[in-house]
């Protein structure tokens, strides 16, 4: 997950495209990727301008899911 890399000016889905297909490589492995690993890389990697976006669709799946270091 540390080599995923979204420009500022492309389109999330294809950021949203790689995480699904390294989330469905090791959804029955040792390595699984957990929600919080997504949320963490979409927002490390994501643009600052999709943030308030991010927060809302954090906020309303009712968890906590937006790193503490934001």
């Amino acid at each position: 997950m540390g080599n995923l890399k979204m420009g500022a000016d492309q389109n999330p889905s294809i950021l949203f495209c790689q995480l699904a297909t390294l989330e469905h490589a090791y959804a029955h492995t040792k390595g699984r990727i957990t929600d919080d690993d997504m949320i963490g890389s979409i927002f490390s990697e994501a643009s600052d301008k999709y943030w308030p976006t991010l927060n809302l669709v954090t906020e309303n799946q009712g968890a906590n899911l937006i790193p503490s270091y934001l």
